[in-house]
């Protein structure tokens, strides 16, 4: 996701010119350099978080990504096997396994800010708001999954 992101803001880059975004950016920051600074930041606090704060975040964190993990393939798996059957989800159950595939991420958005709040501020500050940003990238996940993905497949 970080190389993707990244690899996209490069490519706008390249697709615009260099000496035009610049102009752009200048002209208007939050519209030109916001989103993939924020979108490349935000997926690099992930990486610093589970790198540097490795021992707190492994006490804290890590057991609820397992837990979301094993339920997102839980979730897909059962929707894989009544579709292999012949069976068709109905638009009820299609919607429910999504708000569910979403619902379980819940306890990792909770853990990740109660380190942010209460692990880390004792231990670095760019971990703290490298953890703050985490939970920023996760309530933006589910936000787009509500807000964006689900009315459109309802």
């Amino acid at each position: 996701s970080l190389l993707q992101r990244t690899q996209r803001a490069c490519m706008h880059a390249k697709v615009v010119g260099l000496g035009l975004g610049i102009r752009n950016g200048l002209a208007d920051p939050i519209g030109w350099l916001w989103p993939a600074f924020w979108g490349i930041s935000r997926r690099l606090a992930l990486v610093v978080v589970s790198s540097f704060g490795c021992s707190s975040f492994l006490l804290v964190v890590f057991p609820a990504v397992v837990f979301d993990e094993f339920f997102w393939w839980a979730v897909a798996e059962a929707q894989n096997w009544w579709l292999r059957r012949g069976n068709t989800l109905s638009p009820v159950l299609d919607i429910s396994c999504q708000v569910l595939d979403q619902l379980h991420f819940v306890p990792v958005i909770a853990r990740v800010f109660f380190l942010a709040v209460w692990e880390y501020p004792e231990v670095d500050a760019l971990l703290t708001v490298c953890a703050l940003m985490w939970t920023g990238h996760n309530c933006h996940t589910i936000y787009n999954a509500f807000v964006n993905e689900l009315p459109e497949s309802a």
